[in-house]
Formats: C-alpha cells, sequence, structure tokens
C-alpha cells in the first residue's frame, strides 16, 4: 500500500484498516510503503522493480493500492501527486 510521507488527506485510518482486512480476512502480507517528497518517483520505481524480483512466482497475487491525489497528463497518463 502506497501512501505519502506528508499525509496532507489523513489516510492512514484508511490504510491500516484496509491492511487489517487483507491480513486478517485474507491472510495476505502486506507492506505499506510512504511515499517521499523528495524524489518519489525513484522510490516508488524501486520499491516495484524491488517486489517484482522478490514476488516473481505464479503463486503470488500482488495488489497495489495507492491512497492519495492524482491527476490525468497527456495521452492518459497518471501522475501521483503529494499534495492537490
Amino acid at each position: 500500500m502506497f501512501m505519502w510521507q506528508e499525509d496532507d488527506l489523513g489516510v492512514v485510518d484508511e490504510v491500516h484498516s484496509l491492511r487489517h482486512i487483507f491480513q486478517t480476512l485474507y491472510s495476505f502480507t502486506t507492506y505499506t510503503l510512504l511515499i517521499p517528497s523528495r524524489k518519489p518517483y525513484e522510490y516508488v520505481e524501486n520499491v516495484l522493480a524491488q517486489l517484482k524480483d522478490i514476488l516473481n512466482c505464479p503463486q503470488n497475487l500482488v495488489v497495489a493500492y495507492y491512497s492519495g491525489h492524482g491527476r490525468l497528463r497527456g495521452y492518459g497518463k497518471m501522475s501521483w501527486c503529494a499534495y492537490a
């Protein structure tokens, strides 16, 4: 689960609730990742690359949940934003 270190939306409770559901109802292993304001793209890219290497097997299901601001940029590409 991804959320910004500077939680201006107050999503920490939402993320904790969802993590609890994944862990208790589905017995999933979960990770909560705090995106830094400094070089966020590099951080997320690095984390996803590491997860890809670690979880690269047919028995694994990866669910990436993002809680934060976002907007559509040119050509329909998504952009995550620390602040609105």
